[in-house]
């Protein structure tokens, strides 16, 4: 199932999905180029569609069913799983608002800038719990590595990925998933709008 992201324009020109964004950002590095992101959203488990998912009751990695293999060095933490929300949160030292991930990762950086990767998501996981949220932060990679592994910007691993591109092992039918909040506003008001051009289109 694809995530997507919603840009300002997107009434007129419609979402960007995760396939996208791994094609125009992922897909072009080469081996030896690291790549960090960080996206603090809704639904944004996998939203650089990479194969690999640390599993923090297995403290292992799981494939995605039709993985794309690449060659950089990418990794992503994310807000929260596909199906579940992510929150905002008021920073503690300043008051100022941002997304409940991105603050808990500030300040456990803030106290230890260079934890491992398991210690990185403990310490974020636990922050957000304490203060009532209940997303739990994802972390996904283009492939497999020792989460003993410190977090650092300027550390690259050199391309494991034996296969390179798509694998498809199963096809999925569509799962249209239920929306509400400011999200399903958000489409209606495009849904409508285009309706409503469609209709003056029609009658005059």
């Amino acid at each position: 199932m694809n995530e997507t992201i919603l840009p300002c324009d997107f009434k007129r020109a419609g979402m960007i999905t995760d396939d996208e964004i791994n094609r125009l950002i992922v897909e072009p590095l080469p081996d030896g180029v690291r790549l960090t992101a960080v996206m603090d959203s809704c639904h944004s488990g996998t939203g650089l569609d990479l194969p690999y998912t640390w599993t923090e009751r297995t403290q292992r990695w799981a494939e995605e069913v039709n993985p794309l293999h690449t060659r950089g060095d990418v990794q992503m933490i994310s807000g929260c799983a596909d199906d579940d929300t992510s929150c905002d949160a008021a920073n503690r030292n300043t008051g100022m608002m941002g997304g409940a991930m991105t603050t808990a990762m500030c300040e456990v950086l803030r106290g230890d800038p260079c934890p491992t990767y398991t210690a990185l998501l403990q310490r974020m996981r636990t922050t957000i719990r304490r203060r009532g949220f209940h997303q739990v932060p994802q972390l996904t990679s283009s492939q497999r590595f020792d989460c003993d592994r410190p977090f650092l910007l300027d550390d690259i691993l050199p391309n494991g990925n034996q296969k390179i591109g798509r694998t498809f092992r199963r096809r999925f039918k569509p799962r249209p998933r239920p929306m509400d909040g400011p999200l399903a506003d958000m489409l209606g008001m495009g849904v409508a709008f285009v309706g409503m051009a469609l209709l003056a289109d029609a009658f005059f």
